[in-house]
């Protein structure tokens, strides 16, 4: 920005070279302070923060990440009243692999697909793909994982510039980009349907694709939806240091431990690892997470939609000095999401100035989390930040909430803001106003805002119709397509209906609603199948 005289001001009228020397200085002085607390006689090497946004670190941990007895700094982590929101291991930071695939719900893969599987009504399973996964992920099956076609989003074969991330987007390994309005696969291959034509390829020539109409946020819904029917209504989600990151249904999983013999030049040797058996919703075998893989740990309950893992609706930017991409689930310069001591796997990453708009799934109630300057700006980098809605039926946005955030301040609470009549969320990271401290940094310098856990929560219920509207179906029609299909009304018992696998191959005639869903743990495949649980009085009956 400028003042009357022209000249620009950024945040303050400092004269802007002597601020620059300034940033840099205070940052080096806060990075080696870091370092300092990272790295001294007690390195904090776990830090944790509470649903109510307070962090606690400490050197080690008391337990396993997903030991129920686990403790921190002497507080228990996974208490069932009172959990971690989340414990990152800041000793460790995830790469990014070779070769993956991105799951609707933002979860990662890392592996190769080898083989696609279409759906038969002889092994009542859904169209699906065999991905042979990239270690530290193993399968619990020597094939590999079996993973639901409906929910991949993206497949990544090879480094493109740019990446394949547009729907129907598809770059080959000879640098083809072909732009496809749909796709249907073959056993090692598929045909994509393009304006000009047919196009036909072989899964070793694709490098990068982005699937065509894909339903995002019922992936998300869908991983709290079997969580709401459980005693323990807790979604959990683990990233690695080999990139992967899995969401599941925390309390349906099990500690395996594997014995492995590797042959070296001094004979045999036996190892035993430990690892932790999930089955996400996307997968329709077991995942194994080695125990000493693991990066970060987050929870959420079963009525909470992370607004980083739903598709921006709309994004304005302008550039100052530098021109930084908006992130999901990283700083906007691609590192840990951080403010201060406060560590998260899941927020957004902006620049000033950028606008993020979210469409808001039915039943959307509330939406909440901290703001802040990330933790490696210089303490006088500032910026503001903006939380506004649109309400149904109209264009113009209603600010909520705004404030003003400087490097090195701890983060900041926002809301819980009233979503109830409004179609469209805004987040909004803004150049710094004038009448900021003279020592402010100008421009855009530092001006890296995150959000931390922002989180919209909904009605147990009011998501269901919403998730089913796309064109696809999302998640296998959603509920509200189950309870059409099956001829019942009421969302719980649609729900059970459609969390139950093999369940579209069946019409069902039940005699009371008081059925529910369960887990039961598959000890021969290493992985978590729901079944539906009834009273000995129940009666139902099942039609093919």
């Amino acid at each position: 920005m400028t003042n009357g005289n022209g000249f620009w001001t950024g945040c303050g009228s400092a004269v802007w070279p002597a601020v620059l020397l300034l940033c840099a200085s205070v940052g080096l002085t806060a990075h080696s302070a870091a370092r300092a607390e990272s790295l001294g006689d007690e390195p904090m090497r776990f830090w944790a923060v509470g649903f109510d946004g307070r962090p606690f670190s400490a050197a080690s941990m008391d337990g396993s990440w997903w030991d129920s007895s686990a403790r921190l700094a002497g507080r228990p982590l996974f208490d069932a009243q009172r959990p971690i929101r989340c414990l990152y291991d800041a000793s460790r930071s995830p790469r990014l692999p070779a070769a993956f695939i991105v799951l609707a719900n933002s979860d990662v893969l890392p592996g190769r697909i080898v083989r696609y599987q279409g759906a038969t009504g002889d092994d009542e399973w859904p169209s699906r793909f065999l991905v042979v996964p990239e270690p530290p992920v193993l399968s619990a099956e020597p094939a590999g994982i079996w993973v639901r076609a409906d929910q991949v989003l993206r497949i990544v074969a090879a480094a493109t510039d740019p990446p394949a991330e547009t729907p129907g987007q598809i770059v080959t390994i000879d640098g083809r980009a072909i732009s496809a309005n749909a796709i249907r696969w073959s056993e090692r291959g598929l045909r994509a349907l393009t304006d000009s034509g047919v196009v036909t390829l072989s899964l070793d020539q694709v490098a990068a694709l982005a699937v065509p109409k894909v339903d995002r946020p019922a992936a998300v819904w869908a991983d709290g939806a079997f969580a709401s029917l459980m005693a323990s209504p807790w979604v959990a989600r683990v990233e690695t240091e080999g990139g992967a990151v899995v969401t599941w249904q925390r309390g349906v999983e099990q500690v395996v431990h594997q014995t492995v013999s590797r042959r070296t030049r001094h004979g045999l040797v036996r190892e035993t690892t430990t690892s932790l058996a999930v089955r996400p919703r996307w997968a329709l075998s077991g995942v194994l997470i080695p125990a000493d893989s693991l990066v970060s740990l987050s929870l959420r309950r079963a009525e909470e939609l992370p607004l980083s893992l739903l598709p921006a609706a709309l994004v304005e930017q302008e550039a100052g000095i530098y021109e930084w991409p908006w992130r999901a689930n990283r700083g906007a310069r691609g590192g840990a999401l951080r403010v201060g001591p406060l560590w998260a796997d899941l927020g957004l990453g902006m620049h000033a100035r950028q606008v993020l708009a979210f469409d808001l799934p039915f039943g959307a109630k509330t939406f909440e989390g901290w703001v802040g300057l990330d933790a490696d700006v210089c303490a006088s980098a500032c910026a503001d930040y903006v939380v506004s809605v649109v309400p149904r039926g109209q264009t113009a946005a209603i600010v909520k909430a705004r404030g003003v955030l400087r490097g090195g301040q701890a983060a900041k609470r926002v809301g819980p803001i009233d979503l109830t009549g409004a179609d469209r969320l805004l987040l909004a990271a803004e150049f710094g106003e004038d009448d900021q401290a003279n020592e402010a940094a100008p421009w855009d310098i530092g001006d890296h805002v995150n959000w931390v856990f922002p989180i919209i929560t909904v009605e147990q219920g009011g998501s269901a119709a919403a998730v089913s509207t796309t064109s696809n179906g999302g998640v296998n029609g959603g509920p509200a397509a189950a309870a059409a299909r099956v001829g019942v009304a009421g969302s719980r018992e649609a729900l059970v209906r459609w969390l139950t696998p093999g369940w579209e191959f069946w019409t069902a005639e039940f005699s009371r609603p008081d059925i529910a869903a369960a887990a039961r743990f598959d000890e021969a495949m290493k992985c978590w199948t729901s079944v539906l649980q009834r009273k000995a009085s129940d009666r139902v009956v099942l039609r093919r």
